[in-house]
């Protein structure tokens, strides 16, 4: 049942993520075309900083409203609650304001109203979001996702086509897209609708905070990560090759895109069987199918790209294709590490989700600025890949000790030759055909090594049809 549960909910995540996604992506050639790397730069530069501030001034507490109403069975607790998450998101919105603030009279922030009221939707989204899934309404979800995407979509056409704006409408059109989502979810649900202020519970909200807080400082961390490496290419190169660096990273969301699909089905399944006393076998089964579909994945995405690359995006941002191989393999890597950070979320121990990335932001603090100015912005990208890694292998080798987990070395030697191979065909090989081939072989190779899983799998679906029938 576990099963079946994990694969619907997968299902649907991947029907309304991979429609969500691809919309996303092909607005790529009208962003490329009709804006300057230097505004696209900035752009990406506030919204690393939005990334920043908002578990900051929040508090992550959606994640601590998410995993805490899977404590409760009955919908009346779970509204108790989302109720009292609302009492720190109000305090919250204060906080924000501050903080951007102070951040705008160091920066000088184009369009700066908009980019405060995206960022309160920002926040908000979330909790909206992991309300309906904590009613496990992930029809809902997915659906009011949807229309969140075709509107943001068609509002960014209008603005950016028909009235020549610039970087503002990616703002607006984001916020009303929210917006929108979050009374598609308050009209079915109701999110606002559950805060009752006599029913404030303060040893509950201490234990949300309690639980989201080494989160919000794991963010932060992050923000060390993947923001700080923005900054530095900003500081360093200038706001036009923070550009390329987006539009890169903008191909690397595909990779994000798998991950987070089983990463939402995985956080539902695990949460509720939080208590099973044989989740560690799920546990090692999760950890060798995710390490084998992202590394294959980044394979042959990298190679996809440098075949698709011209056709999607303008000549001014062409430099930015020889980013692809080391922001797919550090935007895999920390998709990994995420993943893997769900389980210590699914234990209730997140401190090491905190050490683990304040030993890769340390490291990439001490040497991005280094090589940003020796090698350019190559050699940003390079260190933020090797950075990412060292997240995910510190996260997987503390799950592996903590559970007794075993992966086996001729896999792990396979993965790491697929990726090293596709990084030199994609530098080394320029005939298509050739890559096409690379590609389809990789794909074989991949169905081959998760074949005893799918076997697995079908004759579980037959033994429950069965046993339906």
């Amino acid at each position: 049942m576990k099963i079946r549960r994990f694969i619907e909910t997968a299902v649907v995540f991947l029907a309304g993520n991979m429609l969500s996604k691809l919309i996303s992506f092909f607005l790529l050639p009208l962003y490329t075309s009709q804006i300057a790397p230097d505004q696209y730069g900035a752009y990406d530069l506030v919204m690393s900083f939005i990334n920043l501030v908002a578990p900051i001034a929040f508090l992550q507490i959606w994640d601590g409203m998410f995993r805490f109403a899977f404590d409760y069975k009955e919908d009346i607790d779970k509204k108790t609650v989302i109720s009292n998450t609302w009492n720190v998101m109000l305090m919250g919105i204060g906080l924000y304001f501050a903080i951007f603030c102070g951040l705008n009279a160091f920066y000088k922030f184009a369009y700066f109203g908009y980019i405060l009221l995206y960022g309160v939707a920002y926040a908000l989204h979330y909790v909206y979001t992991y309300a309906a899934r904590v009613f496990l309404k992930n029809k809902l979800f997915v659906f009011s996702g949807l229309v969140n995407t075709l509107c943001t979509a068609l509002l960014n056409i209008v603005l950016i086509v028909g009235f020549g704006w610039d970087i503002k409408a990616i703002y607006v059109a984001a916020t009303v897209g929210s917006v929108l989502q979050m009374l598609i979810i308050e009209w079915k649900v109701g999110v606002i609708r559950h805060f009752h202020p006599v029913k404030t519970d303060k040893k509950m909200i201490k234990a949300m905070i309690k639980f989201s807080v080494p989160l919000c400082v794991a963010t932060i961390s992050y923000w060390l990560l993947s923001g700080f490496t923005k900054v530095a290419i900003t500081e360093n190169l200038g706001a036009a090759e923070n550009g390329m660096y987006a539009v890169a990273n903008r191909f690397a969301s595909m990779i994000t895109l798998v991950v987070s699909v089983v990463q939402f089905a995985w956080n539902e399944s695990a949460y509720m069987m939080a208590d099973d006393k044989n989740r560690t076998a799920s546990y090692r089964v999760c950890i060798e199918l995710m390490m084998k579909a992202v590394c294959f994945g980044t394979a042959i995405l990298c190679l996809a790209v440098k075949v698709i690359f011209p056709w999607f995006v303008d000549a001014q941002y062409g430099a930015a294709v020889w980013l692809i191989p080391s922001t797919l393999i550090g935007v895999g890597a920390n998709a990994l590490a995420g993943f893997y950070g769900t389980l210590f979320m699914t234990e209730k121990k997140t401190g090491f989700i905190l050490v683990s990335t304040l030993i890769a932001a340390g490291v990439n603090v001490a040497l991005t600025g280094i090589a940003a100015r020796n090698f350019g912005l190559m050699g940003a990208v390079t260190v933020l890949a090797i950075s990412f890694v060292l997240l995910m292998l510190l996260r997987l080798i503390k799950l592996c000790k903590t559970h007794g987990i075993t992966l086996k070395v001729g896999q792990m030697i396979l993965l790491l030759a697929v990726v090293s191979v596709s990084v030199a065909v994609f530098y080394l090989v320029k005939s298509n055909a050739i890559i096409v081939a690379v590609c389809m072989a990789f794909a074989a190779i991949f169905l081959l090594s998760i074949s005893d899983f799918l076997r697995s799998f079908l004759q579980q679906l037959k033994k429950r049809e069965n046993k339906d029938g």
